[in-house]
């Protein structure tokens, strides 16, 4: 049986300012932010790693119509069909895609990776989170380091094990998991 796509409840600060067929913009007087979700490969019938790298292209290209870029993501979320079956292959084409876009130069996202079959065959869809200053410095975000594990790059996962997002007026801290792989 085919699950839908669960909606997010995520909090985007600010006041709605566009929708596109996944995601919606906001503004508030720091910055833009970015909520995408169930964002699919182009195509379900190529191999798994091939599906994963497209919708990662995918995100890039919505957040390009946001007039954002991949690097302003300080979150992703992963659903993923079966991803033990391809584990090695969906970290293969994530490593590939960050370090063609210089992720590991600046920030590594946060991330959940999500158990979940969707209702369009596909191997696995997106969400993202992503912040863009409106002027140098009036949002920030950085990793923050866990306590009590190692970093996930550290064995060869591409993730933060969490993040914080600060303006002037608010901060969020927005914590990594993994549920139901």
């Amino acid at each position: 049986m085919r699950k839908t796509f669960p909606d997010m409840e995520f909090a985007v600060p600010g006041t709605v300012t566009s929708t596109t067929a996944h995601g919606v913009v906001a503004e508030d007087e720091w910055g833009r932010y970015a909520l995408l979700k169930g964002v699919p490969p182009d195509d379900i019938s190529i191999s798994p790693y091939e599906q994963a790298l497209s919708a990662f292209e995918s995100v890039e290209h919505e957040l390009g119509e946001m007039g954002m870029d991949f690097s302003d993501v300080v979150r992703t979320w992963i659903y993923a069909d079966r991803i033990l079956d391809w584990y090695a292959d969906f970290n293969r084409a994530r490593n590939e895609f960050f370090t063609a876009r210089g992720v590991y130069d600046r920030y590594v996202p946060a991330s959940t990776g999500i158990g979940w079959t969707n209702g369009l065959g596909a191997r696995l869809v997106l969400g993202a989170f992503a912040v863009k200053a409106k002027t140098p410095g009036s949002v920030e975000f950085e990793a923050l380091p866990s306590p009590l594990q190692c970093p996930a790059l550290e064995y060869g996962s591409s993730f933060s094990r969490a993040a914080e997002v600060r303006t002037p007026g608010w901060k969020r801290v927005i914590v990594s998991g993994t549920a139901s792989i």
